[in-house]
């Protein structure tokens, strides 16, 4: 019995294509490339096929995994971390705590500080 793998040829043509635009970007200085929407680059850079637009300030209590996953710096395991940190010690009372939980560099949570809110839980 013979087993035929089908490969899409565009998928290889898109990663290729992503990879090629990233190599571009590397190249040019920092403030080459400007972006109208600044509020997206805040968000996940990697591909997410979710474009629902996430609200401009998010509930650190309250917000479920899939929007905390889509902040830029926030992953999975993080993610993990936060809920778990809200189940077992209680709601979050000022921001900065985040980074007792997730390993953030200062870049990062300047960026999350500006989205992220304490909200009290009803």
């Amino acid at each position: 019995m013979h087993y035929w793998v089908y490969t899409d040829p565009d998928f290889y043509k898109d990663k290729q294509m992503t990879e090629a635009w990233e190599r571009y970007k590397q190249s040019l200085p920092p403030d080459a490339i400007q972006d109208d929407n600044k509020q997206y680059n805040d968000y996940q850079d990697a591909y997410d096929e979710n474009t629902a637009p996430l609200p401009p300030l998010i509930g650190l209590n309250t917000a479920d995994s899939a929007t905390l996953v889509r902040l830029k710096g926030i992953g999975p395991k993080s993610v993990e971390k936060i809920l778990n940190r809200r189940k077992t010690i209680g709601p979050f009372t000022d921001v900065g705590q985040i980074r007792e939980v997730c390993k953030i560099s200062n870049s990062t949570f300047n960026i999350l500080k500006k989205h992220l809110v304490i909200d009290t839980l009803k």
